[in-house]
């Protein structure tokens, strides 16, 4: 059974996993990177944020009906995710680096 601090640290992976997919999921429109970036039953309040923003956006229960507000709605890319998602490599990318840095 892990320790819990192992669960902790899973639970963490996890929702950082979820936000390098759900920013360039929005600034890509990428609609299936976006809804990999929710579980099925996922609630979303973006309430708080949007009122910084000087906007009501109501909260939104559901993967599909989250994905789907939020490509309807007119939210332009910004350069604030870039440093989010820019860290996501896929392997190939790395073993490419990789052997061109030990050659």
């Amino acid at each position: 059974m892990p320790s819990t601090y192992q669960k902790h640290t899973a639970d963490q992976l996890a929702a950082i996993d979820a936000l390098y997919r759900f920013a360039p999921g929005i600034d890509l429109r990428d609609a299936a990177l976006l809804s990999s970036a929710f579980m099925e039953n996922a609630v979303s309040d973006f309430g708080p944020a949007a009122a910084k923003a000087g906007f009501e956006f109501p909260v939104l229960e559901g993967r599909e009906v989250i994905v789907e507000t939020l490509f309807g709605a007119s939210i332009p890319p910004t350069l604030s995710a870039i440093p989010v998602w820019r860290s996501r490599v896929t392997r190939h990318i790395w073993m490419r680096w990789w052997r061109r840095s030990m050659c």
